[in-house]
């Protein structure tokens, strides 16, 4: 068995931003990763298809 760190902000509040123009970055869910999986894929959606454009 195998354990490891589970990173976190200082205010428990997953990061998920661009780093830049191609880079998108989702960290810091610590023990709460699987549970946030779907903000974090709404929030991934958000930022790669503008409000108003078609799917």
């Amino acid at each position: 068995m195998r354990r490891g760190l589970r990173p976190m902000t200082p205010d428990n509040l997953p990061l998920v931003r661009r780093l830049d123009e191609r880079t998108l970055v989702a960290a810091g869910h610590g023990r709460n990763g699987f549970l946030l999986a779907p903000w974090t894929a709404e929030q991934i959606v958000s930022e790669l298809i503008p409000v108003g454009a078609h799917r």
